[in-house]
């Protein structure tokens, strides 16, 4: 979760972003 809040920003946005399911792993490291 850290390197998804270093990327985003905003730590608790991409908790609920990635709790959703709407940025997957492969949106903070594609393959």
């Amino acid at each position: 979760m850290e390197k998804k809040a270093d990327d985003g920003g905003s730590p608790q946005n991409e908790k609920e972003e990635s709790s959703s399911g709407v940025l997957p792993e492969s949106f903070v490291h594609p393959r």
